[in-house]
């Protein structure tokens, strides 16, 4: 599913046709093409936390590893969030990218990913509410965040009840990816999901479409328990569009 998806992005979505027989890619304009390596410029969905850099192109479902060799994106992220929103927020960012179609050996993180592409250059990382990118697709259907011990889950839809997720605990201590289930209750008050952590240990999400207050003081629209490893996370839901 995941390299179909990718697959009719890269050379079926573009406006612009793929170079020729050896190409498979076209996320956008070809910007270069020296040393057999194709450039190309996409615009998208980005969020960093430590090693971990994810992109999430305009109209895709599926995210891509981001090798970063300069180091200029994590600088660009870094001074647009100034520490001041929890981490692995998400930015909107146009960027120029290098597909690397073989990785001989790939990073803990990276092995998560079908697609891994190095930065080539950064056009530009705006905050996720300006409206300099426009994207079709709303990314994430539910972004989550609660204090002590400082977390942040992200839920995209994949398929019909299929999400994946995307939690960050402890400050950032911790990062956990996966797929998990919406077992009961789509488009109503009370949302059950369940899946597994990526260990394999159970992970439980219940999400109640009520009034809830986080410790700043700021109303939003849903109150979110997760559990896992014996642990109770109690947070608010900052956006929701299930």
């Amino acid at each position: 599913m995941r390299q179909i998806i990718g697959i009719f992005f890269l050379c079926g979505f573009s406006i612009f046709s793929c170079s020729g027989p050896e190409s498979q890619y076209t996320a956008g304009e070809i910007v270069n093409t020296h040393n057999n390596r194709t450039s190309v410029e996409v615009e998208g969905m980005l969020s960093i936390e430590g090693d971990l850099a994810e992109f999430l192109p305009c109209d895709a479902n599926e995210s891509w590893f981001l090798r970063d060799p300069g180091s200029e994106l994590r600088k660009r992220y870094t001074e647009l969030l100034s520490n001041k929103v929890p981490p692995f927020a998400m930015v909107q960012a146009r960027l120029v990218l290098t597909p690397l179609e073989t990785v001989a050996h790939k990073s803990e993180w990276e092995s998560l990913y079908d697609k891994v592409y190095e930065v080539v250059e950064v056009k530009s990382v705006v905050p996720h509410n300006e409206q300099s990118i426009q994207c079709k697709n709303q990314f994430y259907e539910l972004e989550a965040i609660g204090n002590e011990p400082g977390w942040t889950l992200l839920l995209n839809q994949l398929e019909d009840q299929k999400y994946s997720y995307k939690m960050v605990s402890d400050y950032g201590e911790n990062n956990y990816l996966g797929i998990i289930h919406l077992t009961e209750g789509y488009l109503q008050k009370k949302l059950n999901f369940s899946g597994n952590m990526p260990d394999g240990s159970p992970l439980s999400i219940v999400v109640i479409k009520e009034n809830c207050t986080d410790d700043a003081g700021n109303a939003m629209p849903a109150a979110i328990t997760v559990q896992y490893k014996n642990r109770e996370l109690i947070g608010c839901v900052r956006k929701i569009e299930l």
